[in-house]
Order: C-alpha cells, then structure tokens, then sequence
C-alpha cells in the first residue's frame, strides 16, 4: 500500500489556511494546535513520505511558509520513519514506457565474499560501490510519481555494503513499498557480533524478505555452518527469510549440482527456512566458461532479467549510481526516467 501523501504549497502561504489544511490532509488529531510547534510535534511521530509539489510557490511576505517548510525539514533529519521530496511546480507525469513501472533494484557493489562457477557477474568491476544516501533520495523521487510495489538489494554480496541497503530499506519503507527484498548468500562477515548487528539494522531499517543464496555452487566456497548462524539470527528475528538456491538445467534435473544442492537445502530446512522457487542458471559469465557442457540443445535457460522496452515494470540502479547510463546523483531519477525511449 503506497504510504504518500501529495502537499501543494499553494495552501500554504497564510497561517491560518495553512494549518487547517495540513491537519485535513496529514490526518493529525483532533487537538492539533494549529501553530509551529505542534506541527513539529505531530511530524515527529509521523511515519509515511510527504510530496510537495509548487515548492517554488512566492511566499506572501512574511516567510510563514518557509518556516513551515524548515519545519518539515528538521522534523525529516529528526525522524526515521518520515521522508519528504519537494518538487518546483506540478508533479512529473508518467513516461508512458513506464506507465506500470512497479519494482526498483540496486545492485549494492560487485564484490563478493564466494567464487561462484555460476555467476554471471564475472570480470565486473568489483570496486565500485552504491551510494546509499543517493540511492535512497533516488528511490523517493521515484516513489513520489510512480507506484512502486517492490524493492530488491543484491549484488555481488549487498551485505557488504549494509549501511547502504539500511538506507534504500528506511526509504522504501517509508514511501510505503510492500515487498523490501534482500539476496544475499549469508557470508559478508566472520565476526559473530557483526553479524548479529547486522540482522537487527536489517530489521530496524523495514527489510522484510531475506532471500538466502544456498546451493552447491555458493558452499563450494562458502562455509555452511555461517549460512546456518545468519538463518538463525533472521529466524530470531521474526523477518522472513527463504533458500533461493541456483539450479542447473532445470530444478527436476538430477545433475551433480543439483544432488549437492539438495543436501544443503535439507540441512537448512532443517532450521525451518522454507524453500523459495529459485533460479535457473543461464548462460552468461562463469556459468558460460565453466559450465557451458550443461547448456546445449534445448537446456538453455533465457536471462530472466530482460524485459519488455515497451512496457517497463522495473528498474535497476548499478553500483555506480547509473540508470539507463546516467548517474542519479547528477541528473535526477525521473528526468532520467522521463527520457527514456526505447531503441528502435
């Protein structure tokens, strides 16, 4: 359910339409003081994201509306679970390409603590990384125009960069996106504490699907009894976590792979982690290079990323901040979204 509530600061310029105003449309209690003060002690407990639009509106002379919007903004740095984007005049409309945009993805970094033969990520440069503060000012720009339904952190390992994600997480959380998804294979850290405190910023920060990366190609590399500590921790915590394992070919097929994946998943359902559909590998990066035996005649699994240019459901940030080519910390997001044609 889309948690945002549109202003238009043409309403706001004398005091007394100002607040009442405000009151209707924020839905604050009854006993509502109608000055600054109380504004700002409603918005402190307020949880949602808040659109301006004529932000550039004159003010009537005597700066009330600028104070009313300073308010807004302390009570933003104040509190977490508030999230304000202004826009100048009217909002952007929709680029029709986008029309049923409804997901956001952000690929935290390249770099990966596991060596997988079926990553199709392979030769990336794992050195960059995403700026989560940018990101996220991205994420609400989107959110106050188009209808996100869901939002998805992976990587190479996003957890790496959990900071980050906790930052996109808050912002998704507060523009009311419902589904919050992280992939991560479970390994980012060797430390205990570390870990724990990670899975709890998950937690505070609104994640709440947790799709775990096990099957034989990420425990050829990474140490099972860490995927089990994380599974634990999630567990603990009441988010929902699911295996996402990688199959080859197909998921009935009875490849070494497979078998091995098997026994793995059985070992962490043991804990009472539920088996998610997965992936099927297809052949790009090192899955081409070391396991291209598994992919001829018709077991050829298509790249599930690829959709329809014509009718764009989702979109993907890179590490390096860029969207169809152009960096959200330049341009904004729904320019950049409002260009976009696709190739003939």
């Amino acid at each position: 359910m889309v948690n945002r509530t549109v202003i238009d600061c043409g309403r706001l310029i004398y005091r007394r339409e100002a607040h009442i105003y405000l009151a209707e449309e924020l839905r604050f209690p009854k006993y509502y003081g109608r000055n600054l003060d109380a504004l700002s002690d409603c918005l402190s407990e307020y949880s949602g994201l808040i659109v301006f639009k004529n932000a550039d509106v004159p003010d009537s002379g005597d700066g009330y509306f600028r104070r009313i919007l300073n308010v807004f903004s302390d009570a933003e740095a104040e509190n977490p679970n508030l999230s304000c984007v202004r826009f100048g005049g009217e909002l952007p409309q929709k680029n029709p390409y986008h029309e049923n945009l409804e997901r956001a993805e952000f690929v935290m970094t390249r770099a990966c603590t596991g060596s997988c033969k079926h990553c199709s990520e392979a030769g990336s440069d794992t050195k960059q990384n995403l700026d989560g503060e940018a990101a996220a000012r991205a994420l609400l720009r989107a959110a106050a125009v188009y209808d996100l339904k869901s939002v998805m952190a992976f990587g190479g390992e996003p957890l790496l960069r959990a900071e980050d994600v906790a930052k996109i997480m808050r912002a998704a959380k507060n523009a009311g996106v419902e589904s919050r998804q992280i992939i991560t294979n479970g390994c980012f850290t060797r430390d205990a504490d570390r870990l724990k405190r990670t899975a709890r910023l998950l937690l505070r920060s609104g994640v709440n699907c947790v799709l775990l990366s096990a099957d034989a190609f990420h425990q050829d590399t990474l140490p099972l009894d860490s995927v089990k500590l994380f599974a634990e921790e999630i567990l603990g915590l009441g988010i929902t976590i699911k295996l996402n394992p990688a199959w080859l070919v197909s998921r009935e097929d009875n490849n070494q792979y497979n078998l091995k994946t098997r026994e793995i998943l059985s070992e962490l359902k043991a804990l009472g982690v539920p088996e998610a559909s997965g992936n099927i590998i297809f052949p790009e990066g090192n899955a081409k290079k070391y396991l291209g035996e598994y992919f001829g005649g018709e077991n050829i699994a298509k790249n599930p990323y690829i959709q329809d240019p014509e009718n764009v459901k989702a979109i993907s940030l890179d590490p390096d901040g860029t969207l169809y080519g152009e960096s959200v910390s330049e341009r904004d997001i729904l320019d950049i979204i409002g260009s976009y044609r696709p190739k003939k």
